[in-house]
């Protein structure tokens, strides 16, 4: 008999966190060394060297702040998308063996509380060390008088432009994950997916080229239709400009922020399409 009483099921999250405890301390491990501990090494050599003094020196830390956990931006797309494809894998990896996914089904667990404990589960190995490493940031820049309203505010932008990006990453490997059960197959498609347009776009005027030629080629990142290319346009796009956040122009220091609520829309699709596809593949195995 399959368990009605709730949609999250408790023994099936501890088995993820006691199983899953080497990826997500990796990614603790990674997010602590690259906010907290980096903050306080850049915090402390500012305050110790420079010849500032008063509020130039409190400007400058606060955009030493600022930079810190939004100059990496680039790099920390390519973490959260490779971060997700890993806990994806992870949390779902029974069902790359018919024998592991058909011995899990026979759990009396529904099969929708089987997918939302191990989507929640994997979200949190993304979110839950992302944000404490933020905050533990913050922290150390209060430590140094660094922090400000804006300097606070700068890294609640951070913390929830970094989820809609990990939730939409995740979501979207789950679903890849969902069509194709073969684990080597996973991360191949996850990866083309994610540089199909940019990749349709090198090729076609690769071929314009030879046969135009002296034709002038469009940059990607420069077309609103680049959000196709989610690892490439994040990196290059959503970021902060220069260190204007620290002045007067701080709303205008945000750029292209208005492309996440369209990434969290398709995080949410992803994610339905997984469930659907979910259900129907047991539904079929079970058939036959």
């Amino acid at each position: 008999m399959k368990s009605k009483i709730s949609l999250f099921n408790k023994a099936v999250f501890r088995h993820n966190l006691t199983g899953g405890w080497g990826l997500w301390t990796a990614i603790t491990l990674f997010y602590l060394l690259s906010l907290p501990v980096g903050v306080y090494g850049v915090l402390s050599d500012v305050t110790q060297y420079s010849n500032s003094t008063g509020t130039k020196l409190s400007l400058q830390i606060q955009e030493m702040m600022i930079s810190g956990v939004w100059g990496p931006m680039g790099l920390f797309v390519e973490v959260f998308a490779f971060a997700a494809l890993f806990c994806a894998m992870y949390v779902f990896s029974y069902l790359f063996t018919g024998r592991n996914s058909n011995m899990m089904h026979t759990f009396p667990v529904s099969r929708i509380s089987l997918f939302v404990t191990n989507y929640v589960t994997g979200l949190l190995f993304l979110l839950v060390p992302m944000t404490l490493s933020a905050l533990l940031a913050l922290a150390t820049g209060a430590l140094h008088g660094a922090v400000s309203s804006k300097v606070v505010l700068s890294y609640l932008i951070w913390i929830a432009a970094a989820a809609v990006e990990n939730i939409f990453f995740f979501s979207m490997a789950v679903c890849v994950l969902m069509f194709v059960g073969n684990i080597f197959a996973v991360p191949v498609i996850y990866l083309i997916l994610n540089f199909l347009y940019d990749g349709c776009i090198l090729l076609m005027e690769t071929m314009m080229s030879i046969v135009c030629y002296g034709l002038q080629s469009y940059v990607l990142s420069s077309s609103r239709i680049g959000v196709l290319t989610p690892m490439v346009y994040l990196a290059r796009n959503v970021k902060i400009n220069g260190s204007t956040a620290v002045y007067e122009q701080f709303e205008d220091a945000f750029q292209n922020m208005n492309v996440l609520p369209g990434y969290f829309a398709a995080a949410v699709l992803f994610t339905c399409i997984a469930i659907a596809v979910y259900e129907k593949s047991i539904w079929r195995r079970q058939e036959t």
